[in-house]
């Protein structure tokens, strides 16, 4: 079994924890929403801890919403890992058995199924159970932790020296205590709701508990019932295998064939090779953080002598130390949205729309270094490792049935290949390629403005151009003229590219194109760029495509500066926002699920209002 089959197989349950972590964060939001604004911020403290009760009753009601689905959910995963590993090899067993190479069994594969799995899912029910308790309690003291910490920081003289002065007047008692329940509000969003204290005191996230301990438990299931049904054909040889990446004890085990039932020794291949073989007690196989340990990506096949090749074999050493590096720093990148997506959640349920607007930009910055450095060093990036559900008990129920339904698909795969397969399978590598570069189509110049009067070879040298600098993590931009030759390319940092007041005469009636390493719609500054450069187009591109801006004649009188600009772009902002609060809310979704969506309709609306052209070119020209 596959470490991608243990984390399809686990993401349902893990999916449910997640989500009963945002519900409870969201019960959190909810019980603070109902203080007073008005009350002194003593007021509202003591008010808050008395009523702490109510908040505790909901959370145990929400936790006893999932149970239900959690325990079914656990035990669909482990009985798929169990007929996973009885599918994989069974007819492989009993078709050398029937050619006489190995002994034969009279143990019932249902006999070992159901034996290996009553071991096993009392442990992982004990597990769940502990978790639960620990995040009904934890989520109580996340809650009296946020009221108290945010009275403190509310009566703090230099927090309100700091607001008054960023605010450039006196601050009120309730605006304060906004502002302090905003920064404590990332402070626990940043922590979560820890589901496991390990006997280091680290707290751990239910996501990181549960699909390490259910991934785990089910592997444990798969290579149980694989060495219970070897036991049964008296195969005592195994292959481990290998890959880039894996931690230091596995690194010193994998690709080697072991002995689970003696020392080591020599055995034959297929070819008749001599094989080497090492004693299975003196592997790390055991320990947690060994071989097949807690999130080990690596399986074990059976070693059949005179049948089988060794297809496994030791990785260099510090090329998978290197890669192994890489991938936690990954890991890390990709908890860091998740709490970000949880903090604009909550923020919205709260009412804090300040708070949201500027959450929303970090989880966008987060989101691009991720992809980023995925796309930096070679690593997949995917969006279910930075998921996070705005659950609900529906929502719940309706993931449970389609992770069974997933299950069941899956179950019905293997059983259809159950007649060919077996431990003679081969394994290889899937090939891959690079796509075909993207060739723009010929478009009417006739009746069009900026880019959109190049030649076919200028537009395609400008999307080509835009390929490249899309992937960099700090801005860069190229001017091109009326007739598409490029004029120049300029560096810049993260968030922006300065131009001098040479280069700023050079763009008059030109098309400017930059990167936003954020994939974000234009900004005021952009639209601003626009004007003073009195260009006829200016470009915002990312890996997906380009963001266009064209003026198509006189430029607007109402945005004759920076700061017109950016009233009226507030404003329009201001406008998106409050429209797909109310689609959220007719789709019971979080607002979260709608930020690129407003941000274009508002930059469309923008640009209706004052005579601008407005639109989007994907990068595979669709």
């Amino acid at each position: 079994m596959t470490p991608l089959e243990l984390m399809q197989w686990s993401e349902g349950l893990a999916d449910l924890y997640t989500g009963l972590e945002t519900d409870l964060i969201a019960n959190i939001a909810a019980y603070l929403a109902k203080g007073s604004a008005d009350s002194s911020t003593a007021q509202w403290k003591l008010q808050m801890l008395a009523q702490m009760g109510a908040l505790n009753r909901q959370n145990l009601q929400t936790i006893l919403s999932y149970s239900d689905i959690i325990t079914e959910e656990m035990q669909a995963a482990l009985e798929t890992a169990a007929l996973a590993a009885i599918e994989e090899l069974e007819p492989g067993f009993r078709q050398l058995a029937r050619e006489g190479f190995i002994n034969d069994t009279d143990i019932p594969v249902d006999v070992t199924t159901a034996a290996v799995l009553k071991a096993y899912r009392k442990q992982a029910q004990d597990a769940l159970n502990m978790v639960n308790t620990v995040m009904q309690y934890k989520a109580k003291a996340a809650a009296r932790r946020l009221i108290n910490d945010t009275a403190e920081l509310a009566d703090k003289p230099e927090f309100l020296a700091m607001l008054n002065k960023a605010a450039g007047s006196m601050v009120t008692g309730g605006e304060s205590r906004q502002a302090a329940l905003r920064r404590c509000i990332h402070q626990m969003t940043e922590k979560g709701i820890p589901a496991f204290v390990d006997k280091l005191g680290r707290e751990w996230t239910p996501e990181a508990y549960i699909n390490m301990d259910l991934r785990t438990t089910m592997s444990n299931v798969a290579h149980q019932v694989q060495f219970d049904r070897m036991d049964a054909y008296d195969l005592t040889l195994l292959e481990v295998s290998s890959h880039a990446g894996a931690r230091p004890k596995c690194a010193k085990d994998q690709g080697k064939i072991f002995n689970r039932n003696g020392s080591g020794g020599y055995t034959t291949d297929l070819h008749g090779r001599k094989i080497r073989y090492y004693a299975w007690k003196d592997s790390s196989y055991g320990e947690p953080d060994g071989l097949l340990g807690i999130n080990c990506g690596h399986h074990v096949y059976p070693f059949t002598p005179g049948i089988d090749v060794q297809r496994y074999f030791p990785y260099d050493e510090k090329e998978n130390d290197a890669l192994y590096q890489k991938m936690q720093h990954q890991r890390e990148l990709e908890r860091r949205v998740r709490r970000s997506k949880r903090e604009c959640m909550m923020l919205e349920t709260t009412g804090d729309t300040e708070g949201f607007a500027k959450a929303s930009v970090t989880l966008k910055q987060r989101e691009q270094a991720l992809k980023q450095y995925c796309a930096d060093e070679g690593l997949d990036y995917k969006n279910d490792r930075t998921a996070v559900v705005g659950y609900g008990r529906s929502t719940a129920a309706k993931a449970s049935a389609a992770a069974k339904r997933k299950l069941a698909e899956q179950t019905r795969k293997r059983l259809d290949k159950s007649a060919e397969s077996g431990i003679m399978e081969s394994r290889d590598k899937k090939a891959g390629g690079l796509s075909a570069p993207i060739v723009p189509s010929k478009v009417d110049t006739t009746k069009r403005i900026g880019s959109d009067t190049f030649s076919e070879e200028a537009r395609t040298e400008l999307f080509r151009d835009e390929r490249i600098i899309s992937g960099n993590a700090y801005e860069t931009a190229s001017l091109y003229n009326a007739n598409g030759e490029k004029i120049f390319r300029k560096k810049g940092t993260q968030d922006s590219v300065t131009f001098t007041a040479k280069e700023m005469k050079l763009m008059h009636g030109g098309i400017l194109t930059h990167n936003h390493p954020n994939g974000s719609v234009f900004s005021a500054e952009d639209i601003n760029m626009l004007r003073r450069g009195k260009l006829a187009e200016i470009r915002a591109c990312n890996r997906l495509g380009t963001y266009v801006l064209q003026t198509p004649g006189a430029w607007p009188k109402e945005l004759s500066s920076l700061e017109d600009i950016r009233s009226a772009y507030d404003r329009i902002m201001a406008e998106a926002g409050e429209k797909y609060k109310d689609i959220a809310a007719q789709e019971g979704r979080s607002i979260l699920y709608y930020l690129d969506r407003m941000d274009e309709d508002a930059m469309d609306m923008f640009s209706k209002e004052f005579g601008l052209i407005f639109r989007w070119e994907a990068a595979d020209n669709d």
